[in-house]
Protein backbone atom coordinates (compact mmCIF):
# COMPACT_ATOMS: atom_id res chain seq x y z
CA UNK A 1 0.00 0.00 0.00
CA UNK A 2 2.97 2.39 -0.03
CA UNK A 3 3.46 4.87 -3.39
CA UNK A 4 7.07 3.85 -4.87
CA UNK A 5 7.22 7.54 -6.12
CA UNK A 6 6.84 9.38 -2.62
CA UNK A 7 9.66 9.17 0.08
CA UNK A 8 7.10 9.84 2.79
CA UNK A 9 5.20 6.71 1.91
CA UNK A 10 7.14 4.10 3.93
CA UNK A 11 5.84 1.04 6.04
CA UNK A 12 6.79 1.29 9.29
CA UNK A 13 6.11 -0.03 13.12
CA UNK A 14 3.39 3.01 14.86
CA UNK A 15 4.55 1.38 18.18
CA UNK A 16 5.53 -1.45 20.55
CA UNK A 17 4.70 -1.40 24.09
CA UNK A 18 4.56 -3.35 27.03
CA UNK A 19 1.53 -4.57 29.01
CA UNK A 20 0.71 -6.85 31.94
CA UNK A 21 -2.79 -7.92 30.95
CA UNK A 22 -4.21 -10.39 29.95
CA UNK A 23 -0.56 -12.04 30.14
CA UNK A 24 3.03 -10.10 30.46
CA UNK A 25 3.85 -9.06 26.30
CA UNK A 26 4.79 -6.98 24.30
CA UNK A 27 1.71 -4.71 21.41
CA UNK A 28 2.61 -4.25 17.89
CA UNK A 29 0.96 -2.23 15.95
CA UNK A 30 1.32 -0.87 12.39
CA UNK A 31 -0.78 0.79 9.79
CA UNK A 32 -2.46 -2.32 7.26
CA UNK A 33 -4.53 -1.95 4.10
CA UNK A 34 -7.00 -3.94 2.66
CA UNK A 35 -6.01 -7.09 1.02
CA UNK A 36 -2.70 -7.69 2.62
CA UNK A 37 -2.16 -10.34 5.14
CA UNK A 38 0.87 -10.00 7.78
CA UNK A 39 3.44 -12.20 9.23
CA UNK A 40 5.44 -11.37 12.51
CA UNK A 41 8.82 -12.23 13.41
CA UNK A 42 10.61 -11.60 16.12
CA UNK A 43 14.61 -11.19 17.41
CA UNK A 44 15.54 -10.69 20.71
CA UNK A 45 19.56 -10.60 19.39
CA UNK A 46 20.21 -8.99 16.32
CA UNK A 47 23.90 -10.01 16.58
CA UNK A 48 23.65 -13.50 17.04
CA UNK A 49 19.84 -14.54 16.43
CA UNK A 50 17.76 -14.96 13.52
CA UNK A 51 14.34 -13.92 13.49
CA UNK A 52 12.01 -16.42 14.67
CA UNK A 53 7.81 -16.35 13.26
CA UNK A 54 5.98 -15.56 15.76
CA UNK A 55 2.37 -15.82 13.45
CA UNK A 56 1.61 -16.19 10.23
CA UNK A 57 -1.54 -15.00 8.05
CA UNK A 58 -2.68 -12.29 9.90
CA UNK A 59 -5.67 -10.40 8.10
CA UNK A 60 -5.60 -6.95 7.54
CA UNK A 61 -7.99 -4.66 9.47
CA UNK A 62 -7.15 -0.75 8.37
CA UNK A 63 -6.56 1.71 9.48
CA UNK A 64 -4.44 -0.21 11.84
CA UNK A 65 -3.67 -3.87 12.70
CA UNK A 66 -2.20 -4.55 16.43
CA UNK A 67 -0.68 -7.78 17.81
CA UNK A 68 0.02 -8.96 21.43
CA UNK A 69 3.35 -11.09 21.46
CA UNK A 70 3.24 -13.05 24.99
CA UNK A 71 5.68 -15.62 23.76
CA UNK A 72 9.16 -13.11 23.06
CA UNK A 73 10.54 -12.95 26.82
CA UNK A 74 12.64 -10.20 28.24
CA UNK A 75 13.02 -6.65 28.09
CA UNK A 76 15.03 -6.21 24.60
CA UNK A 77 12.91 -7.70 21.30
CA UNK A 78 13.29 -6.64 18.03
CA UNK A 79 10.12 -7.24 15.03
CA UNK A 80 10.22 -7.72 11.80
CA UNK A 81 6.84 -7.27 9.66
CA UNK A 82 6.10 -8.41 6.29
CA UNK A 83 2.96 -7.67 4.09
CA UNK A 84 1.88 -10.06 1.20
CA UNK A 85 -1.57 -10.34 -0.95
Amino acid sequence: GTDPNSATSLFKCLEISATNLPAPGKIVRWPSVTGRVYSIYASTNLMISDFGILTSGVTATPPYNTYTDTLSSGAAGFYWINAHQ
